[in-house]
């Protein structure tokens, strides 16, 4: 179980990580590839000892090109593969496309969305690879990608999903222009078959089926289940076979022995998502004590639950409080006190990803996922954030609400679910942050990964780009001319600031300078109103005369809610005098 927890981990680890990790190994060759991802083709060169291909071994080679490669008219990233031209499947998000990520069934798939706005990036002039140089290596996965209800073949890049553009001529129009060396695939204008509605949120988790246990007797002495024990009374409370819940509920187990870390001694449990490793030994050498339940989501090891548990008849089980059981499994129990009957409802859901940023440049983001469900179970899922800064490891739970009117609505090929949002916030400054982000039911994890934000003066955006309508109130909505950049270096002794305020709270603006000091901090150093003129605002602020430093420019804003006022950032610049040329 445990060697099976590895595999999973060494295939979705990168997945979960920093999405420029391959855009560092592509550049280190000098030529930009890639955004985040994950996906591709099953091939057979590699092999095992016993002769089998096994994920991650190398299969294939990613090499330099000089074909440009286009998508609906728009230069797109691209490398070759086995003598083909190869773009990265999720860069495709940027060309009117969604690309899907699923988990549970690990599958990727491409709807073509011909009203979804294109946003194709730059491609950055790289200098000249020669042709054929060895860029990474093609790795054996699992995964299946689709276009549409269409298999096609994928690759691996360490982590990142390529699919060649060939393989996409029975979905539109695929050109190539030898003399120009350029490849060019438009597809066709009908949105693809079966794509699910477009939603405003990276995240949809969706209800899919359940597992029900009737009528397990609570004996004075017993738990029984269709005439199996699989627990006992201890101090007036059920405790139940860890093994039998999890088998029950649909979770593999490994045989003794099997595996290393798992069998005798050890309980592993996997769903192919979320997973636990139970140490039976624990329980009868710290009796005083809690047992740790190790859990597992697709980047590895997330986290532990103590529970109250008792020693079991196998030495690889243990029996566990129902009630942390229930917690544990994210199951749904109803006691029937006169029939002394418990009767267990798991509810089961796929998450699809449509794209978490990888990389995020405004001082506020707001993760968000939105839910298809019956809504008939007391235990929800929830949105689960966790700083990994903070000391006490403690995460922090989304809002959840009622999209429309309940049971109105159809999804998956389920009828009468209803719609729910799952919402919170981060809010940034100048820094690094490390996020883990988790789809969960109590503690079932079903979606998990990371989120990675590194905003410097240079790369953040100015203007916080908070949701409208906001959850904390009404506040002015503004836009600058000038300056048109967050960071703003310049010999001039004053920046003018200009811009519009398309929505306004108050009567104007507050204006924070503060200086940049020795050792990295901020001092203030004057602070003004700007008032509004019409819908337009200005104002100046003097720059420092010493390179060294920089000036901090905080604008904010009066928010109004009904129990009254306050003031928040809406806008945050930094200016700096250039320094000595060399």
């Amino acid at each position: 179980m445990l060697q099976r927890l590895k595999a999973d981990h060494r295939r979705l680890v990168d997945r979960q990580g920093p999405a420029g990790s391959l855009r560092k190994l592509f550049a280190a060759a000098a030529i930009a590839v890639l955004t985040a991802g994950l996906l591709p083709m099953q091939q057979a060169d590699a092999k095992a000892a016993d002769g089998t291909t096994i994920i991650g071994d190398d299969v294939g080679d990613v090499l330099a090109t000089d074909i440009k490669a286009y998508v609906q008219g728009k230069p797109i990233r691209s490398m070759n593969i086995d003598g083909y031209t190869a773009v990265v499947a999720e860069d495709l998000r940027q060309y009117g496309f969604d690309v899907v990520w699923t988990p549970a069934d690990r599958k990727v798939t491409i709807y073509n969305r011909p009203a979804k706005t294109l946003e194709a990036p730059p491609i950055e002039q790289e200098a000249a690879l020669p042709v054929g140089m060895k860029l990474s290596d093609v790795l054996y996965t699992d995964i299946r990608t689709y276009y549409g209800d269409q298999e096609i073949p994928s690759y691996n890049l360490n982590g990142r999903t390529a699919i060649r553009l060939n393989d996409l001529d029975r979905m539109g129009v695929v050109e190539w222009d030898e003399r120009a060396k350029t490849i060019s695939f438009t597809p066709a204008k009908s949105e693809s078959p079966g794509y699910p509605p477009m939603e405003n949120a990276p995240l949809v988790l969706r209800e899919v089926n359940s597992i029900e246990l009737k009528d397990i007797v609570i004996g004075n002495d017993t738990v029984v289940y269709q005439g199996q024990t699989i627990g006992k009374i201890v101090d007036g409370s059920p405790m139940i076979s860890l093994a039998f819940m999890g088998e029950a509920l649909g979770y593999d187990r490994t045989s003794p022995g099997s595996h290393s870390g798992c069998g005798q001694v050890t309980l592993c449990l996997y769903n192919g998502i979320f997973g636990m490793m139970a140490h039976a030994p624990n329980v009868t050498a710290y009796p005083e004590h809690p047992l740790d339940i190790q859990l597992y989501g697709s980047g590895g090891q997330r986290g532990r639950f103590p529970v109250k548990a008792v020693p079991a008849d196998a030495d690889s089980d243990v029996l566990v409080s129902e009630r942390d059981l229930q917690q544990l499994f994210g199951y749904n129990s109803q006691w029937n006190p006169d029939t002394k009957k418990l009767d267990i409802l798991y509810v089961d859901y796929k998450v699809d990803d449509y794209g978490l940023p990888a990389d995020y440049r405004n001082y506020y983001y707001a993760p968000n996922a939105v839910g298809y469900m019956t809504g008939t179970v007391s235990q929800f899922p929830e949105l689960r954030i966790l700083d990994r800064r903070s000391i006490d490891r403690t995460s922090r739970a989304s809002s959840i609400g009622l999209i429309g009117e309940a049971g109105a609505y159809d999804y998956g090929g389920r009828k009468g679910l209803s719609k729910y949002q799952f919402q919170t916030e981060l809010r940034f400054d100048i820094g690094s942050y490390g996020y883990d982000l988790d789809l969960k039911v109590g503690q079932r994890i079903l979606f998990s990964s990371e989120l990675e934000f590194n905003l410097t003066p240079e790369t953040a955006d100015p203007v916080i780009d908070y949701p409208d309508p906001t959850g904390f109130g009404e506040i002015s909505r503004i836009s600058f001319d000038q300056p048109a950049q967050g960071y703003t270096e310049t010999e001039a002794a004053e920046v003018v600031f200009s811009g519009t305020a398309s929505k306004r709270v108050g009567s104007g603006l507050t204006v924070l300078v503060e200086r940049q000091v020795y050792g990295g901090g901020y001092e203030l150093d004057k602070k003004f109103e700007v008032p509004f003129e019409g819908d337009r605002f200005s104002f100046t602020v003097d720059t420092l005369d010493d390179y060294r430093y920089l000036t901090k420019v905080t604008v904010r804003s009066q928010v109004s809610y009904p129990r009254g006022t306050y003031e928040m950032d809406v806008a945050r610049f930094y200016l700096k005098k250039p320094g000595p040329q060399p």
